[in-house]
């Protein structure tokens, strides 16, 4: 554990990130939970802890500023997202006095990419890219009391929940109808189709608590006399399917096969011997996917790409810039 440790202090630069990180090593996360099952943990963060990683004065300098904007800012009222209002004169702004208002009323303000807006946030959002290796989004949800934002439904993200006011009681649905792990853009949750089955367990989050969800885990939430804020960190990675798409998009620049077209006749009598020697050419043409060379390039491109997601933390550093 010693050894862990030490790689990880040596990896992560985020105290914070790193205290998450060390945890998730402990309860085993990356041999038994990741993309397998649920996982909260209780305290993770003491109050000057979150209030390091979410500077709530901070925050409400952004959002009452009028500079979030949809997409980046939305009310989600009666289970759907609606553009937040703005005005247009003098210039385009977000009406934060119509948010206020419908916040109070019950709707849950959304703020999608807000470690955009808080570098605190951005640093922990690249604490944990260091040791996931996959680029990280930051959602936020203000809720105020008695209120619940969405109806249950599951994510196409894997998420991590970090309760940073207050507190929410989730609950996890582990059965319904048409279940599928791990589900994809092609998969997509439809209420009449994802149907409930039996009753949901129920997730207490108070503040400084951390939950983790699979993506394809039914879940909704609730405020009690609390109001809410927690912020989602959803890893975005490459599934194996994704990879190997890209992989045969590149190849199929340098091999002609690849581009020719495929048609089927409306024979379907010697059907047998057209599937055979189809399958036949695209083992070959696939060869090339699994070289070394191939995986190598593959690999190193999904790195520099990984290396460019974010911005380095420059801030303070501009006005030095410009001075030298």
């Amino acid at each position: 554990m010693s050894e862990l440790k030490a790689k990880i202090d040596a990896t992560i630069q985020d105290v914070h990130a790193r205290k998450l990180v060390e945890l998730l090593h402990t309860n085993s996360f990356f041999q038994d939970v990741w993309e397998r099952r649920e996982l909260h943990l209780s305290s993770v963060f003491d109050t000057n802890g979150l209030q390091e990683i979410f500077p709530l004065s901070k925050f409400d300098e952004v959002l009452t500023s009028g500079a979030l904007v949809s997409p980046h800012l939305d009310i989600v009222r009666d289970g759907k997202k609606c553009a937040a209002p703005f005005t247009v004169s003098p210039s385009p702004a977000t009406d934060v006095g119509r948010v206020l208002h419908d916040l109070k009323q019950g709707a849950t303000i959304r703020v999608a990419h807000i470690e955009h807006y808080l570098p605190s946030l951005s640093r922990f959002c690249r604490g944990l890219e260091q040791v996931l290796q996959i680029p990280i989004r930051a959602n936020l949800y203000m809720t105020p009391p008695f209120s619940q934002g969405f109806q249950p439904h599951f994510d196409l993200d894997d998420i991590f929940v970090v309760q940073v006011l207050g507190q929410k009681e989730w609950f996890w649905h582990p059965n319904y109808a048409n279940q599928a792990a791990l589900p994809n853009t092609d998969m997509p949750f439809v209420s009449s189709k994802h149907s409930l089955l039996g009753a949901p367990k129920p997730i207490m989050m108070k503040a400084g608590d951390v939950l983790y969800l699979p993506r394809g885990f039914m879940h909704e939430a609730r405020t009690d006399e609390v109001a809410s804020i927690h912020i989602t960190f959803a890893p975005i990675g490459t599934t194996l399917g994704k990879f190997i798409e890209q992989m045969v998009r590149k190849l199929t620049i340098s091999d002609v096969r690849l581009r020719r077209t495929v048609s089927f006749a409306p024979d379907q009598e010697n059907d047998e011997q057209v599937l055979d020697q189809l399958a036949s050419e695209i083992r070959s043409c696939l060869e090339g996917l699994t070289t070394r060379q191939a995986l190598s390039e593959a690999a190193e491109f999904m790195r520099q790409s990984m290396s460019r997601h974010r911005n380095p933390d420059l801030q303070g550093k501009l006005l030095e810039a410009l001075n030298n």
